[in-house]
């Protein structure tokens, strides 16, 4: 059931990646806004799929990752960041999980952090720092300034098998469907 779960919500993740595609292609606002609404509900039914998979599963590391992505997709960095977390708890050698965290980071202006995950994945993995160094030099102003939000000091509520005290590995995360 979890794999069903995991594997509908990458589907809804590729919907989006086809609609995102759509828009780039649209010469027309209207018509691109729709397709990028589109992506937009397609990355928030993947959201809901990822979280069942890790209700049914609370150790599918996969299903922790993508809900990440589906997360910062939709502009949600801080709860994507505590599914990142979660994914590099559940394995902590998880470079794409490291990299996509990195990029939500520094979408919220974590630059010192996103630093650090640069360099350790320069280390270990050095296509997906690539990436991340692409995504450094390409970064517009964060969209949400850092003070106002922690991103380590609260557990996910709806994480299975986690409590809501505080604690060092992960943000909040949506609660159960």
């Amino acid at each position: 059931m979890a794999k069903a779960c995991y594997r509908d919500g990458v589907r809804q993740k590729e919907r989006a990646w086809k609609q995102e595609e759509k828009a780039a292609k649209e010469k027309k606002d209207r018509a691109r806004d729709k397709a990028l609404a589109q992506a937009q509900k397609s990355y928030k039914k993947a959201v809901d799929y990822q979280i069942k998979a890790l209700q049914i599963l609370p150790t599918h590391n996969e299903a922790a990752n993508e809900l990440g992505y589906a997360l910062r997709e939709t502009g949600d960095y801080k709860r994507a960041i505590g599914a990142y977390n979660l994914a590099l708890e559940l394995k902590p050698d998880f470079w794409q999980a490291l990299e996509y965290r990195g990029e939500a980071l520094l979408a919220m202006g974590f630059f010192g952090e996103t630093k650090e995950a640069h360099m350790t994945l320069f280390r270990e993995e050095q296509d997906l720092a690539v990436e991340l160094m692409t995504a450094i030099r390409t970064c517009p102003a964060p969209t949400v300034a850092p003070a106002a939000m922690t991103h380590r000091n609260t557990l996910p509520t709806g994480c299975p098998g986690r409590s809501a005290q505080p604690g060092p590995h992960c943000s909040t995360i949506p609660p159960p469907c």
